[in-house]
């Protein structure tokens, strides 16, 4: 059986060799500078995604509303 950290690190080393073009001695090395426990989880969180999000959720609150207000 394979701890949850286990996978994750497989899954690190095969996105840095497929997606980031690492050799395997380069990947090697990426791995040895990152943290061994990071504070915080990274998810990729895109500023101004969310942003567009809200404002498109914020117009779509004030059309109802003023459907509501109408009636």
């Amino acid at each position: 059986m394979y701890q949850k950290k286990d996978v994750a690190l497989i899954a690190e080393i095969k996105r840095l060799l497929y997606e980031e073009k690492y050799t395997l001695a380069g990947a090697k090395q990426r791995l040895k500078k990152q943290p061994k426990n990071p504070s915080q989880m990274n998810f990729g969180f895109d500023r101004e995604k969310m942003r567009k999000w809200k404002n498109k959720l914020e117009g779509e609150c004030r059309s109802i509303l003023n459907i509501i207000d109408r009636k």
